[in-house]
């Protein structure tokens, strides 16, 4: 769920008995302070403007507390597994990269990168994995996915060119879809001597989500379906496959970038990434 290296961490397990077992875990994590260098060489007046924006030289360090509990279950004989886990994250002076557009002494204007702290966020969710081997030829696979994030202090930087606010309190982190699910089953048996011929399929599902902390753009909800139909043994495989199978034409990503077609700098342009449309295919492997 993050990119943090934890420092700390105090995990406790309780194992109920053969096939159920209970855990808690705090951790906390941190990523150091530093310096925009870019800023530093500007003039006050410059300085100013970046400073009415909660943006400075120097940034904070980021700190995430995450407090979170599970339970691990084996069912009918192993040939099921389920992992619950529900988490509660509070990260505090969030390190966020942010495109500023300032008025230069001239009279011109300029865009600058320069990295702040978000200041406090909550985050809460919960994951659901589970494994099923229905037959000795058929196994099937899930997983669910729910993150809320609620930003309690925060100086939004396209909030402002947005709707002319800095305030991005009440809003939720971007690029975090709410809701996302798989279900995935695969079918193997054997072919003809040391062959064997399997079939899966994957669905996905990732629920939409915001483009930037300003919450006015987002990415829609998207469905992706693969097909794979193959053979094969230790050393060799051959495989059919079919990816996106729907066709799905839902952008994959969303983000803020300056406008290309003018000359003055903005932060108002959204760069969609494409998915890529359904593809047929046939592909070997031979391991040496």
């Amino acid at each position: 769920r993050n990119v943090h290296q934890f420092l700390t961490a105090c995990p406790v397990d309780y194992t109920i008995n053969d096939d159920n077992m209970v855990y808690a875990l705090w951790s906390r994590g941190f990523r150091p302070g530093g310096f925009n260098v870019n800023l530093a060489v500007q003039p006050p007046s410059v300085l100013a403007q970046f400073t009415d924006l909660g943006v400075g030289i120097a940034f904070e360090e980021e700190r995430l507390d995450n407090f979170e509990i599970g339970f691990k279950s084996t069912w009918l004989d192993g040939r099921a597994q389920t992992r619950i886990a529900l988490y509660k994250e509070f990260w505090r002076n969030g390190q966020t990269p942010i495109n500023i557009i300032f008025t230069l002494p001239t009279g011109g204007v300029n865009q600058i990168t320069a990295v702040s702290n978000v200041g406090a966020v909550n985050l809460e969710g919960a994951e659901f994995e589970a494994d099923f081997q229905v037959t000795e030829e058929f196994n099937m696979s899930a997983t669910f996915g729910y993150t809320d994030s609620n930003i309690k202090i925060f100086t939004c930087g396209d909030c402002l060119n947005v709707y002319g606010s800095t305030d991005g309190t009440g809003n939720r982190l971007p690029q975090a879809p709410k809701v996302s699910w798989s279900l995935s089953g695969q079918y193997t048996d054997r072919l003809i001597g040391d062959y064997d011929w399997y079939g899966r399929v994957d669905y996905t599902r990732r629920g939409s989500f915001w483009v930037s902390y300003a919450n006015r753009a987002s990415v829609g909800d998207k469905t992706n379906v693969n097909l794979r139909l193959g053979i094969r043994k230790d050393d060799l495989s051959l495989e059919a496959f079919v990816k996106n199978l729907t066709n799905d034409e839902t952008a994959v990503t969303g983000t803020l970038g300056p406008e290309a077609l003018f000359t003055i700098a903005s932060d108002t342009e959204i760069r969609y990434g494409l998915p890529d449309k359904r593809m047929f295919g046939i592909r070997a492997n031979y391991n040496f």
